[in-house]
């Protein structure tokens, strides 16, 4: 994994020196979903500052819908998101399995609620398991609501219930749940999302575009 992203670094760092990126500069910004924040993002923006010195990112964590807006408002240049929202001018980049984490030594109350922890709507996650749940008769009640993903994880380390994510970004010491074993409805999947405010971007959304693409398309 090491060598092969110093190969790409190698790359962008030859194809500045060789003058196609010198133009790169100005500001560039992106909304990120927060599962991305402490993971994929900050290799990314370091590989890209590297590779164009002269261009600055401004980057935003936040919920999907209001990076959206942000595109459409032309707040920012480009935002990857989780669920359905669609946008003007959005490609699909994957689909991810929705999966119930919970903490190691948690056990799903099988004659009880479920207890749900999750962000308030609108959350393509929380939809995921409501509607499974409904559609299966099984009775749920949200126990932790957080506007954080760190809030989420805290909650589901201290054991209060079960959270609905992608394993993208999970703690380690947390563990996805086998439906049927755990007596919970499957949830099915979510698509990953990648909007720009332009059909045609400029040349830097261009080009960290392509740089996401690379990682999130097909991770090593």
């Amino acid at each position: 994994y090491d060598y092969a992203v110093r190969i790409l670094e190698l790359n962008d760092e030859a194809m500045m020196m060789l003058g196609s990126s010198r133009a790169l500069d100005g500001w560039l910004r992106i909304g990120i979903p927060q599962d991305f924040a402490e993971t994929s993002l900050p290799p990314v923006l370091g590989r890209f500052s590297r590779a164009h010195p002269k261009l600055r990112v401004e980057a935003r964590v936040d919920r999907g819908a209001k990076l959206v807006a942000a595109v459409e408002r032309g707040d920012l240049d480009m935002a990857v998101t989780w669920g359905g929202q669609r946008s003007a001018h959005c490609q699909h980049i994957a689909t991810h399995p929705i999966v119930w984490i919970a903490a190691a030594d948690y056990e799903v109350p099988l004659e009880e609620p479920v207890q749900l922890i999750a962000f308030d709507p609108p959350c393509s996650f929380r939809a995921a398991a409501v509607e499974a749940l409904s559609s299966t008769g099984r009775e749920w009640r949200q126990v932790f609501a957080s506007p954080g993903l760190a809030g989420l994880w805290a909650a589901v380390t201290a054991g209060l219930g079960v959270t609905i994510r992608t394993t993208t970004g999970m703690p380690p010491h947390l563990r996805f749940l086998d439906p049927e074993r755990a007596g919970l409805p499957a949830l099915g999947s979510v698509d990953l999302m990648l909007h720009t405010a332009d059909a045609v971007p400029a040349a830097p959304v261009s080009r960290l575009r392509d740089i996401l693409l690379e990682m999130l398309v097909a991770p090593f």
